[in-house]
């Protein structure tokens, strides 16, 4: 049996919003009735009260049982006017450093990423009454973009993919007057309209490349016959006129065609018309979605028993009681956390599960330029996103000042047009919160809910927030701390001047490696390598040329032995060096590259450095101190000889 959630408090104030768009806006005394109609006038939101065509619950009701449980981002937003729209202007930000200005749904979600552009495509249902109007523009939009494809296909004179995005999205002006509760039979030719439309476009920060040729489509349509028209415009316009032919109705009324544009149409409606309706309802079953079954009263048998609203709701009040678990997941209670990137993403990955916001970006602070480097820790799904600057307003900066003075979340809100951080960011509102406050490059927590429409403003979301930031910050301080600690641990264990080993921790590692040696019975071999004339060198040339030649002979050594073998700065000209699993042939074949690589390091250095090398492998008795003295003799035996050479010492001792 199953149980569906209930509430025992109004879900038309939380959790569900009903919109009516059969009436016209309400007055203050219809506002009392129904108190979500503040969400529909929202002046930096066009579509605030409905983010998705699919959040409308009727078609989420109508899902087909055998569709696809998880069919893809673009699957989702192929068919999603209002979801494409707004994951067109978040990846048309310079957040995500895509400028050029080609579009489709391919690019939108390479830009931003598959998981943000399924979340686009998943905003929180909510009811519609009297959806006719909505459900008659979807289809015929749907309809419009699949023609638009198979037009460009035959022309050749707009990439197809493009083509299908415009197509989806020429009825913008329509789009914003139903959203917004205006009179369902307004129309795209209404001058005001128009006029208003373009407001909103620049509100939304829809591309140029892609606004431009939406306005030029619709001053067409408002122009009638005779208008001089593109090619591109042409494509739209023919296929509104296929998707009416093909039965996809629009809910106002289409203006009589252009010549060209009838011709157009009327050449691919034998080839186009009789696939098209097959085409649409093919993309609608993807989704889960039966054409026939749209506007239809929903089945019964189909509801999947739980009330959306409330589930939602209930879902919201389960991530109250999981933020008691805030502070453990930024300090690392389920999971390690190895270094304080590791602490950002944990808090963005918290603010975007637990406190459902849409996105949740880290910013650092640099106040000598103005500018707020973005970051985006990684997620799983997530587009590559490179650090971005972004030039602040004077009036971001002051957002900033406040938050990290009063150490609460500050509100940015677009009062029209986007500029400076929002701009950047493409978002119409977000919430700044301060993470460590003290530091000289103070760093924020910028969270939005861009992609759902809904309000960033929540009493209870501020708070948690503010514990989220703060446990950030006592997070990264002591990953800091501990990192201090390390480096100043292992600077007792390095040569400041070649950094490589001491000798302490050489002959620590030497006693290591013999007793692993001993353990696997394996080879170890020691090289003991001196500096020839060493004292001369830097009688002659100073110095600060002999340093140069210390740390050209460690250079040459780093990058020519592998990672398992051990070098140390054994004294002062004096380096000592550990091979692992190497045997005494092998270890003197390397010892004569070295002592030839060496010699020409220095002559690219213009100093005579040549070195002296002394080896001796492990033997059945050796210790630590036993190995060392053979390898030095070794090394003398090297100086007696005339120096740049190597010697062996195979003695078992």
């Amino acid at each position: 049996m199953r149980r569906k959630l209930r509430s025992d408090r109004g879900a038309a104030c939380r959790g569900r919003r009903h919109i009516d768009l059969s009436a016209p806006p309400c007055g203050a005394e219809q506002d009392r009735e129904r108190p979500v109609t503040a969400l529909l006038s929202s002046t930096t939101d066009p579509f605030a009260g409905l983010p998705s065509i699919l959040a409308m619950r009727d078609l989420r009701r109508g899902h087909l049982r055998e569709a696809h449980p998880s069919p893809t981002a673009a699957t989702l937003l192929r068919v999603d006017p209002l979801a494409t729209v707004r994951a067109l202007c978040l990846a048309a930000a310079p957040l995500y450093g895509r400028s050029d200005d080609t579009w489709s749904v391919a690019t939108i979600v390479a830009a931003i990423g598959e998981r943000l552009a399924l979340r686009v495509a998943s905003a929180p249902p909510c009811v519609v009454v009297d959806a006719g109007p909505l459900h008659q523009l979807w289809l015929h939009a749907v309809a419009t973009a699949k023609a638009a494809e198979l037009l460009a296909h035959g022309t050749g004179s707009l990439p197809p993919e493009e083509a299908h995005l415009l197509g989806l999205l020429h009825d913008l002006p329509l789009w914003f007057a139903l959203a917004t509760q205006r009179a369902p039979q307004a129309k795209a030719t209404d001058s005001v309209a128009l006029a208003d439309a373009d407001e909103r476009r620049r509100r939304l920060g829809l591309p140029d490349s892609v606004a431009n040729r939406l306005a030029a489509a619709a001053a067409a349509i408002e122009d009638g016959p005779g208008a001089k028209l593109t090619e591109v415009t042409q494509i739209l316009l023919a296929a509104q006129l296929l998707a009416e032919l093909a039965g996809f109705t629009h809910p106002g009324r289409l203006s009589e065609p252009d010549h060209a544009v009838q011709q157009l149409a009327q050449r691919s409606a034998a080839a186009i018309g009789s696939v098209l309706r097959d085409s649409v309802a093919a993309d609608l079953r993807a989704i889960g979605i039966d054409l026939d079954g749209v506007g239809r009263e929903p089945d019964s048998s189909a509801d999947s028993g739980i009330d959306f609203a409330t589930a939602a709701e209930a879902q919201g009040e389960l991530a109250c009681i999981d933020a008691a678990r805030l502070a453990l997941r930024v300090l690392g209670g389920d999971r390690p956390i190895p270094d304080y990137r590791a602490a950002l993403a944990a808090s963005a990955e918290t603010a975007t599960t637990v406190l459902d916001y849409d996105r949740a970006m880290v910013g650092h602070w640099i106040r000598e330029t103005g500018a707020l480097v973005i970051q985006q820790p990684g997620a799983s799904g997530d587009a590559p996103l490179l650090r971005h600057s972004i030039r602040l307003t004077p009036a971001d900066q002051s957002a900033l000042h406040d938050a990290l003075h009063a150490c609460r979340p500050v509100l940015l809100a677009a009062a029209g047009e986007r500029d400076g951080l929002l701009a950047g960011i493409g978002a119409n509102e977000a919430l700044v919160v301060p993470i460590n406050r003290k530091f000289h490059t103070p760093s924020f927590l910028l969270v939005d809910r861009t992609i759902s429409g809904r309000s960033v403003q929540a009493e209870r979301s501020s708070e948690l927030l503010t514990m989220l930031a703060v446990t950030t910050g006592m997070r990264v301080e002591n990953l800091l701390l501990d990192r201090r600690a390390r480096r100043s641990a292992q600077s007792a264990l390095v040569d400041p001047l070649t950094r490589l080993w001491n000798r302490r921790m050489g002959i620590a590692t030497l006693d290591q490696a013999i007793a692993r040696a001993r353990r696997s019975d394996t080879d170890l071999t020691v090289l003991m390598i001196d500096l020839d004339q060493f004292k001369k060198l830097n009688d002659t040339y100073g110095h600060v040329q002999g340093d140069v030649a210390l740390r050209a002979t460690a250079g040459v050594l780093r990058h020519t032995l592998r990672r398992a073998d051990t070098i140390s700065r054994y004294g002062g000209e004096e380096f000592l060096v550990l091979l692992t699993e190497t045997s005494a042939e092998e270890a003197s074949l390397l010892a004569a590259r070295l002592f030839v690589e060496i010699e020409a390091r220095g002559h690219s250095v213009n100093l005579p450095i040549t070195v002296s090398i002394g080896q001796a492998s492990l033997g059945a008795s050796d210790t630590a101190e036993g190995i060392l003295a053979r390898a030095d003799r070794a090394l003398y035996a090297s100086k007696a000889q005339g120096r740049n050479r190597f010697s062996v010492d195979d003695d078992d001792a």
